[in-house]
């Protein structure tokens, strides 16, 4: 019997390709810059992995004359050492042109320019505590720009928590992953989650059950995930990726490349050469001509109000056999192997930690792409 999943939620809409970028409104740099907030460390970090933080004179100058009132208090060098502080971390534009965002309109005029500025220049966020522009957040989404409050901004900088090696029944962990996503917040750290299951076939929410040929006593499970039907088993690390893209500037289609290149620079670590196959996602072994063989990682992800769980499967040491129960990934003949097999000896808990510093370096580098 196949357990069917909740309804599935939208996935956010795609945004622009390239580094990320975001724009930063006045009052939160007033607040990083003029009472020294330890926050802004989140944004040297961010600019440091490739993060560009955009401004434009406009915002300077409004910035430059707000500091200037006598309520902060700031004498001539306290001002310009505030600006310095600001220019060091931002990426100067134009100042946007009026009209950019007609479909995406604010009440007040000086919030129009911060709109304006990051769609004219594909700025992935924006980040502000001004309640009109974070109230233009579920509009400014199928723009492509994220409103966010700069309590998330901080929370999306950070270092995933990686927590595992476990050994955990699939039923479990999909639930607590269910719970860990409804239950988070913008402020909610993301988490890694390693584990290794017992025997289980998933079959993905579109997944065609004449994918399913002799599963034999291997219980069969019906998931949120995207994808066609894999095999979880002993000897197979699994890390369930429970990250805020929408946060991290990330897009889906850029998340999942993220998740591979993490894959690939495991095993290339490992004396491995992998590689990418166009139209089926995964990781698969390169052939001796550097064309991809034998799929040896898979991968799945549901993403809910821009929220990923579920994650990537990587082959260590298995018993391959119930991959020939089914059409892997709903491709019939699919050759599946591990790093066994391909004469790589490492346990499942170093596979485990190799894995998750590479998607954590991956996630810090921001490495998605369209």
């Amino acid at each position: 019997m196949i357990s069917e999943p909740d309804p599935p939620d939208p996935s956010p809409a795609s945004q622009p390709p390239g580094r990320p970028a975001c724009v930063i409104d006045t009052n939160v740099w007033l607040d990083w810059l003029v009472f020294d907030d330890p926050r802004i460390a989140a944004i040297r970090e961010a600019v440091a992995n490739g993060w560009r933080v955009l401004s434009c004179p406009r915002m300077r100058d409004e910035l430059a004359d707000v500091l200037g009132r006598p309520a902060f208090g700031l004498d001539q060098q306290q001002r310009a050492d505030c600006l310095a502080r600001h220019d060091a971390l931002v990426q100067p534009c134009g100042n946007p042109s009026p009209g950019v965002a007609r479909a995406l309109v604010c009440s007040d005029p000086d919030d129009q320019v911060f709109v304006d500025l990051a769609l004219a220049h594909g700025a992935r966020l924006l980040v502000s505590r001004d309640k009109a522009l974070l109230g233009l957040a579920r509009r400014a989404r199928p723009h492509g720009l994220t409103i966010v409050a700069p309590e998330a901004w901080t929370a999306g900088a950070a270092t995933p928590i990686v927590r595992g090696p476990w050994q955990r029944d699939y039923a479990t962990c999909r639930d607590a992953m269910r719970r860990f996503t409804a239950g988070r917040t913008n402020q909610t750290p993301d988490e890694i989650w390693l584990v290794e299951h017992p025997p289980v076939y998933t079959l993905g929410l579109a997944g065609r059950e004449e994918h399913l040929l002799d599963t034999g006593a291997v219980p069969v499970v019906r998931v949120e995930r995207g994808g066609q039907v894999t095999y979880h088993g002993p000897g197979q690390v699994i890390a369930y990726t429970l990250i805020d893209i929408a946060r991290r500037g990330l897009t889906v289609r850029g998340f999942v490349c993220l998740l591979e290149q993490a894959v690939i620079e495991t095993l290339a670590g490992l004396g491995l050469a992998a590689c990418r196959r166009p139209g089926a996602p995964g990781v698969y072994v390169c052939g001796p001509d550097g064309a991809p063989g034998a799929k040896i990682a898979s991968l799945g992800l549901k993403v809910s109000r821009g929220r990923t769980w579920h994650g990537v499967a990587l082959n260590v040491a298995m018993d391959l056999r119930p991959f020939e129960g089914i059409n892997p990934c709903g491709m019939a003949g699919l050759a599946v192997t591990d790093l066994a097999r391909c004469d790589i000896l490492v346990g499942t808990g170093e596979a485990a930690g190799r894995l998750a510093d590479a998607i954590v370096s991956n996630l810090q580098r921001h490495g998605g792409r369209r």
